[in-house]
């Protein structure tokens, strides 16, 4: 239980920090809204298709951040 506990609290903070560089021009609330949204109507294909998508431009996005603080 300990180390589930400390996983998500690496993954909490990881995450609050890409969140803290992310694009201004990107509704992260809205995607997260349509992914609840899509898995409370049991729409699984929806679902994935937004995961998916999301995943993806977060992805791009911490490449693009990485890129910017290399030496």
């Amino acid at each position: 239980m300990l180390g589930t506990f400390d996983r998500l609290r690496v993954a909490s903070e990881l995450t609050r920090r890409w969140s803290a560089h992310r694009d201004p021009d990107r509704d992260s609330i809205d995607e997260h809204r349509r992914l609840e949204e899509a898995a409370l109507a049991r729409d699984t294909d929806t679902a994935a298709d937004i995961l998916t998508r999301h995943l993806t431009l977060t992805m791009a996005a911490l490449a693009e951040q990485e890129t910017w603080h290399r030496p």
